[in-house]
């Protein structure tokens, strides 16, 4: 049997209305409150992913000497996953190119 005055803002997934019990409704504003808070936290983590999707898409292209495909791959990655992928590439040099060939190795292997 329901509880008097049940109302889930998440859809009907089990989840009390804010902490309300059988014996006490919630108060009619709490639920605007949730939802409002939510909206912002997804406004903030939408502008997050897409300025990690920019800086990824940057070094993607710095990083593989102007590949466009590579600086389209790095955005979709950084957009998707945008606390990680900034991280990766701080630790590979952010923006700085590729390295092709050492030249400590094809020195010694010539003389």
């Amino acid at each position: 049997m329901r509880p008097p005055n049940y109302y889930s803002p998440v859809g009907g997934l089990g989840i009390s209305y804010l902490g309300q019990n059988a014996g006490q409704p919630a108060p009619p504003d709490a639920g605007v409150m949730l939802v409002q808070r939510t909206q912002t936290a997804r406004y903030v983590w939408g502008a997050i992913a897409v300025a990690s999707g920019a800086a990824s898409a940057y070094h993607g292209y710095k990083r593989s000497r102007g590949s466009t495909g590579s600086a389209v791959g790095w955005g979709l990655l950084g957009t998707i996953f945008p606390i990680i992928v900034p991280a990766v590439a701080l630790a590979q040099g952010f923006g700085k190119p590729k390295v092709t060939r050492n030249r400590r190795r094809t020195s010694r292997r010539r003389s």
